[in-house]
């Protein structure tokens, strides 16, 4: 995809793209593993697994988007990441026999294929491309998971709201006349949820943002009319 960013200045994009939330591969990738069978619809809102729940089965996003969520023994709650079309989850607890670590839950109307553990396992021990393509995706996800801890240990707001608005250039960024538009959806609180912040804290610094020119609002969108502010602020960590 092709965004306004100047030349040379991709660095960050790339970055974040490895650090990202979303989880969205190519679907023909997961082909071998792929059939009608095992198609289910679910629909919004549906809680998929729950998180401690012992895999049984690993999921791949036909369509819909799937957020994965933790909560702690205090009720505090945590978005680990997003799946999308082409989406793997469901496989980390599968070779060690643990229990999955997040709840899965459709926020939109979503279609998956629920792939058996044996069909899986018969796949990626004599399909080297699948094999591949799982290791990929647990290394991206550790990459996440490391990223976030080292995000909320010395990243304060600035920068994670920042990274978060970056890589969603890359991801939905639409060219516009005056910047980038951001061409999804999200609230403050979809923002707090992410960065593991408040509302309050992140609309102070969506103000901040407006008021330096980085981003504007225009018909529940935002767009991004400064990308190189926003790379100086990452930065800068």
């Amino acid at each position: 995809m092709q965004t306004h960013c100047p030349a040379g200045k991709m660095g960050s994009i790339e970055t974040f793209k490895n650090t990202s939330p979303w989880l969205k591969i190519c679907l023909e990738t997961w082909e071998p593993l792929l059939s009608k069978e095992y198609l289910i619809s679910y629909p919004t809102s549906t809680v998929i697994k729950r998180q401690g729940d012992i895999s049984e089965s690993v999921y791949i996003v036909k369509s819909g988007r799937v957020m994965m969520r933790s909560l702690s023994r205090e009720g505090k709650e945590k978005i680990i990441m997003f799946a999308e079309k082409g989406g793997l989850f469901g496989e980390e607890g599968l070779f060690e026999g643990m229990t999955i670590p997040y709840s899965a839950i459709a926020i939109v109307d979503c279609q998956l294929y629920r792939i058996p553990i044996k069909h899986f396992f018969e796949v990626i021990s004599t399909n080297s491309k699948i094999s591949f393509a799982v290791m990929t995706v647990l290394s991206r996800k550790t990459y996440l998971y490391v990223s976030q801890v080292l995000g909320l240990s010395f990243g304060d707001i600035r920068y994670r709201i920042a990274g978060v608005l970056i890589y969603l250039i890359s991801m939905y960024g639409q060219p516009a006349t005056n910047g980038v538009l951001i061409d999804l959806p999200f609230t403050h609180q979809d923002m707090a949820d992410l960065i593991k912040s408040s509302r309050v804290s992140v609309s102070k610094i969506f103000r901040e943002f407006t008021d330096m020119g980085i981003i504007k609002k225009e018909k529940g969108r935002y767009i991004i009319c400064d990308l190189q502010q926003l790379e100086n602020i990452v930065n800068k960590v």
